[in-house]
């Protein structure tokens, strides 16, 4: 099952018999004589799945693939614009809370929200923050 040069082979059988269908189309079940009675391994390789694999395996280890995902941009930012938490959209200064402060800057700039959306949510506490590609709770 170990090929040196590939390791494990793609397709192996404990069972020493290979089928095959007639011309009549029945189920015809011929041992494996030049197995002499033992497994056989696929010696034809596929990669498909090597990939990934790799990938697991030093992510388990190290965690750089993580690492490097994590601090991309781009993949932050495809993130973001997929899976947006419910958050609190009178919560302007990100704290967590809707309160005084996010009222100010309302009366700086009244193209934010409406004041209606603002009181909604007004005294609103524990707003879910989305920072890079991590939800956290304030």
């Amino acid at each position: 099952m170990w090929s040196p040069l590939f390791g494990f082979g793609d397709a192996y059988s404990s069972d020493p018999h290979y089928f095959e269908i007639d011309e009549d189309g029945n189920l015809e079940i011929h041992p494996a004589t030049w197995l002499n009675g033992g497994y056989w391994v696929n010696h034809m390789m596929m990669g498909i799945d090597e990939g990934p694999l790799l990938l697991a395996i030093e992510n388990y280890r190290s965690g750089f693939v993580w690492n490097l995902t994590n601090n991309n941009v781009n993949i932050k930012a495809g993130l973001d614009s997929i899976y947006q938490p419910p958050i609190c959209p009178a919560d302007f200064d990100s704290d967590g809370d809707v309160d005084g402060s996010d009222l100010a800057r309302l009366a700086a700039n009244p193209s934010l929200l409406d004041v209606f959306s603002f009181a909604a949510h007004f005294g609103r506490t524990g707003c879910q923050l989305w920072e890079g590609g991590t939800n956290v709770q304030k």
